[in-house]
């Protein structure tokens, strides 16, 4: 159900709520002051109770509008409704007390009065709207504060949330670096371990063929095959959660600032307009009480003398509360000393009680209105903050997010480069010792099971150091990565390197470049031997454009090149760190090209 701005109070579970029926208690006592019964407003200890009765009406009336809200989803759906009902029951309830509280007053006071209770006349009508107009200008202070403090503890969880995310990305990185570490040494490197294992076991020539095709289904089956899907699961983008973000706090309420409460005119005047006139309504009519509610506004023209006085000396920055009060009191003394009540209010009412009620409840407007504003203005300025904080926390959550798929896509770079190529290494040794044992060429099967063996140590060692802190260490020159991948290779592949001093020059001043450049390489190396089947590759260095671009192109002696080539992970890797590589048309085997342009900062001048 749609509500305008003035009845969404209505959809609201406060509007039933123990703090809006207290609220009413002023009211009420006005109410006895102002009855109709002479009767009745002579006595206090009657008027006490007809105020007391009638809040416990009210409180019957609100406890029963909960329990159908509680109990039925139709009323639950329909809360405007219930609520509006809960109100006006109220109020038709106050009529039928205000005639007990007559009875009952004129048989106490004046028993010799013969008769039943006067008859019901047409004003005593007006009390249900007369309690509905009340209860709507002065249950919007709840309704903003409620507001308020939603919007409060939105902002105080979504700060938390930012802190948080502040104070763990870093560990959060770490986690999730952690855990891809555990997942590779828990799966392949016991494999490994087992495999390397049995190689040292094995005593050429009397080993069986059987053995060595064993460890072979054991890579290309497990080992190999596990890191190929760990890998395809790394680049695959995810969304991580983090799961230090998700216990959050209950946060506590704000505490009201006094000195902030500030002055609105216009909202005490229409609070006391609503409550005022629509109290004297039952009592005095349609006619009267618009004369009446002429003369509040000229009680209520010092308050807006006060606030166009504080919009001028702002400079003296005086705390707000003290432009309240002094409206506060300027009303009360206006009501007590300045403007009387027409004589047909006072006659309907007791004179000697009427100007400190009515004073009181007109101060009891500026109070109601200031913290109604102050309520309204701390939303608007936190549902500001909301926006922003909730911005910043996105931003952060993504960064986070893109920061741990990056460990992801990283680490998988880190399985896909040394990893897997030494595995496929080593896969590729065990075919060439398979295919030597199988034709009787074992002289030199004992040497080559103990270089495998060591190669599958390597690769375990590898793992292993994965789980060690990350250090920027400058000790390895590109020169010595370049020829370990060389080493690596050794017994598969002649590998020969050609890099002038100018290309090695540059890539030290750029470990970044480097290592983009030493990855590429790798991937090659990887493709020529494993796709291409090749047994000799030489790589040859250049400078390009200048020196700003490096260059190396890797020809083999292999299957070459035959059709389309659909990029793996490491061809994506290479694209991913900025290269650019083709292969170009050679006469045999393959030759493959990439380009790395080298970053140039601008250049700092003295002035």
């Amino acid at each position: 159900m749609k509500l305008t701005r003035w009845f969404r109070i209505l959809n609201n579970p406060i509007a039933l709520s123990r703090p809006v029926l207290l609220l009413q208690i002023p009211l009420a006592l006005a109410l006895g002051f102002g009855t109709r019964s002479t009767a009745l407003r002579e006595n206090p200890f009657l008027i006490l109770l007809f105020a007391t009765l009638f809040i416990i009406g009210a409180g019957i009336c609100f406890a029963l509008g909960n329990l159908a809200l509680a109990r039925f989803a139709a009323t639950e759906r329909n809360r405007p409704l219930v609520t509006l009902i809960a109100w006006l029951t109220t109020g038709f309830l106050c009529v039928g007390i205000s005639e007990i509280s007559h009875v009952v007053a004129l048989h106490l006071l004046h028993p010799q009065v013969i008769g039943g209770p006067l008859p019901l006349t047409t004003r005593l009508l007006f009390i249900p709207p007369m309690w509905l107009a009340s209860l709507l200008a002065t249950s919007h202070v709840f309704q903003s504060r409620t507001e308020f403090l939603v919007k409060f503890r939105q902002l105080a969880q979504t700060n938390y949330l930012l802190s948080k995310a502040e104070e763990l990305s870093e560990k959060e990185f770490d986690n999730e670096r952690q855990k891809l570490i555990a997942i590779v040494s828990e799966t392949i490197k016991p494999e490994l371990r087992l495999i390397a294992a049995e190689m040292r076991g094995l005593e050429m020539p009397s080993s069986p063929n059987s053995q060595i095709a064993k460890m072979l289904d054991q890579i290309d089956n497990y080992s190999l095959k596990t890191l190929r899907q760990l890998i395809k699961d790394l680049d695959e983008v995810v969304v991580l959660e983090s799961t230090h973000l998700k216990h959050i706090p209950v946060m506590g309420n704000p505490k009201l600032k006094l000195r902030e409460l500030p002055l609105d005119p216009l909202r005490s005047l229409r609070i006391a307009a609503f409550v005022g006139g629509s109290l004297l309504l039952p009592v005095v009519g349609v006619r009267v009480d618009i004369l009446w509610l002429i003369q509040v506004l000229v009680i209520f023209m010092p308050v807006f003398g006060i606030y166009a006085l504080r919009m001028g000396l702002k400079f003296l920055k005086a705390p707000e509360i003290l432009w309240t009060l002094l409206g506060f009191v300027s009303v009360i003394i206006m009501r007590l000393f300045g403007v009387s009540a027409l004589p047909q209010v006072q006659n309907a009412t007791s004179h000697q009680y009427l100007p400190y009620i009515s004073g009181t409840l007109f101060g009891f407007s500026v109070l109601i209105a200031s913290i109604d504003r102050y309520f309204i203005d701390s939303y608007q300025k936190i549902f500001s903050e909301q926006e922003i904080a909730n911005s910043k926390l996105i931003e952060k959550l993504d960064w986070i997010n893109s920061e741990q798929q990056l460990v992801r896509k990283n680490f998988a770079r880190l399985l896909h480069g040394p990893i897997q190529s030494r595995l496929a290494a080593v896969r590729m040794r065990l075919h060439i010792l398979a295919d030597a044992s199988s034709i009787g060429l074992t002289e030199f099967d004992q040497v080559s099971i103990n270089q495998i063996a060591d190669m599958v140590e390597q690769i375990t060692n590898e793992i292993e150091s994965l789980a060690e802190p990350v250090t920027n260490s400058d000790s390895t020159t590109v020169a010595e990565e370049i020829d370990a991948l060389r080493i690596n290779w050794k017994g598969l592949m002649e590998i020969t390197i050609d890099i002038t001093p100018e290309v090695i020059g540059v890539l030290d001043k750029s470990s970044n470049l480097s290592h983009k450049v030493t990855s590429a390489c790798s991937e090659a190396i990887t493709n020529s031997c494993r796709n291409g089947k090749a047994s000799e590759l030489t790589i040859s260095f250049e400078l390009a454009n200048e020196e700003r671009t490096v260059v190396f192109i890797v020809q083999d002696n292999g299957l070459g090149v035959n059709g389309p080539i659909q990029p793996g992970f490491g061809l994506k890797d290479i694209t991913a760190d900025g290269g650019q590589w083709s292969f170009e048309p050679c006469e045999k085997g393959a030759r493959f090209k990439v380009e790395f342009v080298r970053p140039i900062y601008p250049m700092l001048h003295k002035s």
